[in-house]
C-alpha cells in the first residue's frame, strides 16, 4: 500500500509541473490577474481568460 501510494504521489507531482510547464489543455476564466496565480507569476487576465496558462 505504501508503495501505490507513492507512486500516487510521484503521478501527480509530475502531472502539475507539466500543468504549469506547458498551460492548460483548456482556457482558465479570470476576471482579476489575482484569479490566474495557479498558472503562475505574472500572468495576467485578458477578455476573461488567463493568457499565459491557455495553449
Amino acid at each position: 500500500m505504501k508503495i501505490f501510494f507513492a507512486v500516487l504521489v510521484i503521478l501527480v507531482l509530475f502531472s502539475m509541473l507539466i500543468w504549469t510547464a506547458y498551460g492548460t489543455p483548456y482556457p482558465v476564466n479570470c476576471k482579476t490577474d489575482r484569479d490566474c496565480v495557479m498558472c503562475g507569476l505574472g500572468i495576467s487576465c485578458k477578455n476573461g481568460y488567463c493568457q499565459g496558462c491557455t495553449r
